[in-house]
């Protein structure tokens, strides 16, 4: 995500951050409610480690039950800690704790332990206080020490009809662009832009190519279009409606649900669980066994968990009130019917040069058809402008030819005519006719012909869903001092 918006900030370097910079939001669902809970009632704990009377009394009250009742507690907490500390995606906790606690439930396991060793037992669970934090909240702690929990300022959407809750807007990773670096003093040094596509691109393609593309829009010294190959073919109306260069938008996806989020939430209900037993805060205990229990099973033939959009962008250029950018179908600018092999992939040695080569030789026509600078693309007019004059000149050139063919031919013509003519004046026989040869064979030269370009006026943005496909890699060409291709 970082190097898309550093793509966005080189392309349109005189922006602020402000200008530049998406907002963001997350679903909220039941669990972060539930287990936010669980985190306010471990507050207590804290309390009750900071008080000595506390403590002394919670174990001369376990020693009082006799040794049965610190035996069934140490019984529970190993078989719990056997099986947490061997689950993938738990919070690594310092080995010295573990021993420590070990060592001291080895004691509470025999009705032997003391008061140090069951001080030690409520200090190592409870030293998961330092780790505590909703799972959920991943990678936001920098945007909630600075602006906030977006998590407390929920709003609601519509969303396929239904009601859902979501985070407040929140800017994210593009702000760290413009945080503690000195002031951008270069420019872009290109007036044209073209992003090539094959339609694959997105995620954080997306989100570069087309941050990048909204913003010029609304700048007059810039203009950047798209322009994309393949296709199912037919006529441009019909390339039109189901062509864009993006399929599916930014945001982020979140690939590693055990380790950031399931991992965590068990680990840090476990251990609270635990921690409330052995302090015998009775009431609190029961609640997170609740809240544990009804998480799902263990996904354990394969330690990993579906991957699942963890958030949604906004163009900011869209207005305040827009939808995320996933519900919007953009038209590609450009299209080339034709299909381009072997240029892509995440083995560039794999990277048929001739055919992109062959590509680049195919989309860089494009750039004489871009407007100088900004143009207005939301009823085609330049586009159709630019049509029209080469269609005139197309005419033109063909007449111009045409003209010269014949005056070519009346020269040739009037030439043979004189000298027919001074040759019987002069009672010059004409010399016996050549035997016919046969005439010889010209392979005629086969120049590569490439495809037409479509341009392609934007249509009026209309809600759509977009389907994710693989990514592709995108490449940069540069066409000195007048536009770039990427």
């Amino acid at each position: 995500m970082a190097l898309a918006y550093s793509i966005v900030r080189a392309i349109h370097p005189e922006l602020t951050k402000e200008q530049l910079c998406n907002p963001y939001d997350r679903p909220i669902g039941k669990s972060h409610g539930e287990y936010e809970q669980i985190i306010n009632g471990l507050n207590p704990l804290d309390d009750f480690l900071g008080n000595d009377t506390s403590r002394s009394t919670r174990y001369e009250s376990l020693k009082a039950n006799g040794a049965a009742s610190m035996k069934e507690l140490s019984a529970q907490s190993n078989l719990i800690l056997k099986g947490v500390t061997n689950l993938p995606g738990m919070i690594t906790v310092n080995a010295t704790v573990y021993q420590q606690l070990y060592s001291a439930l080895i004691s509470a396991q025999a009705g032997t332990a003391s008061q140090e060793e069951f001080n030690a037992i409520v200090n190592a669970l409870v030293s998961t206080a330092q780790l505590r934090g909703n799972p959920w909240e991943i990678g936001l702690a920098g945007i909630i020490g600075q602006a906030g929990n977006p998590y407390h300022t929920p709003e609601t959407h519509i969303r396929s009809g239904l009601p859902a809750l979501f985070t407040g807007k929140y800017t994210w990773i593009c702000d760290l662009l413009f945080e503690g670096k000195d002031e951008v003093t270069f420019t872009n040094p290109f007036k044209k832009v073209l992003i090539l596509s094959g339609g694959q691109c997105g995620s954080s393609c997306d989100t570069s190519t087309r941050t990048a593309y909204m913003l010029a829009k609304g700048i007059k010294d810039i203009d950047v279009d798209y322009i994309t190959f393949g296709g199912k073919g037919g006529t441009e109306e019909q390339a039109k409606a189901m062509m864009s260069a993006t399929s599916f938008p930014g945001g982020n996806v979140n690939g590693a649900a055990v380790q950031d989020i399931y991992g965590p939430l068990f680990q840090i209900s476990f251990f609270g669980y635990l921690a409330l037993r052995w302090s015998g805060l009775d009431g609190l205990p029961g609640q997170v066994e609740n809240f544990t229990m009804g998480l799902p099973r263990w996904p354990y033939y394969n330690n990993q968990l579906p991957r699942f959009s963890q958030s949604e962008i906004y163009q900011r250029t869209l207005g305040a009130n827009s939808l995320p950018t996933e519900y919007y179908f953009i038209p590609t600018d450009f299209t080339l019917p034709d299909y381009y092999h072997d240029v892509s992939g995440a083995v560039q040695t794999s990277w048929d040069e001739t055919e992109m080569t062959r590509m680049y030789l195919d989309a860089s026509k494009a750039f004489s058809m871009m407007g100088e600078g900004h143009h207005d693309t939301s009823s085609g007019s330049t586009l159709s402008m630019k049509r029209w004059q080469l269609g005139l000149l197309i005419l033109l050139g063909v007449c111009i030819v045409c003209v010269c063919v014949g005056f070519i031919f009346f020269l040739v013509c009037n030439s043979s005519s004189k000298k027919r003519s001074t040759g019987k004046k002069k009672g010059k026989k004409a010399p016996p006719p050549a035997a016919e040869k046969e005439p010889e064979t010209v392979e005629p030269l086969l120049l590569p012909e490439l495809p037409p370009l479509m341009p392609m006026a934007a249509m009026p943005m209309t809600a759509s869903y977009a389907y994710a496909q693989p990514t592709t890699a995108s490449y940069a060409y540069a066409q000195p001092a007048t536009g770039a291709l990427v």
